[in-house]
C-alpha cells in the first residue's frame, strides 16, 4: 500500500492519495497512517481511494470506517466508498 499527500494551492486542504491493495495485511498500517495525516491535515483534507483495491470484508469495513468519520467530523473520500458498500449488499448513503 502506498500513502502520499500534496498540498496544493487550488485547494482549500490537502489531498491524501492511497494507492494498492487493503487488505487484513495492512488494515491496522492504513488505519494509523491515514488518522495520523488526517490529524495534520484537519478538516478540509480529501482522501482518494480511486486506485485503492478492497480485497476482503476487514478493507471494505475500514473504508466504510472513514467515510463515516468523514461524514460526522467534515473532509472528503473520493474513490472506492461506493464499491465497498455495492461489495457488502449495502445501499448508498443517505443524503
Amino acid at each position: 500500500m502506498e500513502v502520499s499527500i500534496e498540498f496544493g494551492l487550488d485547494a482549500p486542504g490537502a489531498l491524501i492519495v492511497v494507492r494498492g491493495v487493503l487488505d487484513v495485511t495492512t488494515v491496522t498500517e492504513f488505519r494509523e497512517t491515514l488518522q495520523s495525516l488526517l490529524d495534520s491535515a484537519g478538516p478540509q483534507a480529501l482522501v482518494d481511494v480511486t486506485e485503492l483495491r478492497l480485497a476482503d470484508d476487514p478493507a471494505r469495513a475500514a473504508l466504510r470506517h472513514l467515510e463515516r468519520q468523514f461524514r460526522e467530523f467534515g473532509g472528503a473520500l473520493r474513490g472506492a466508498v461506493e464499491e465497498a458498500q455495492a461489495e457488502a449488499g449495502e445501499g448508498a448513503p443517505a443524503p
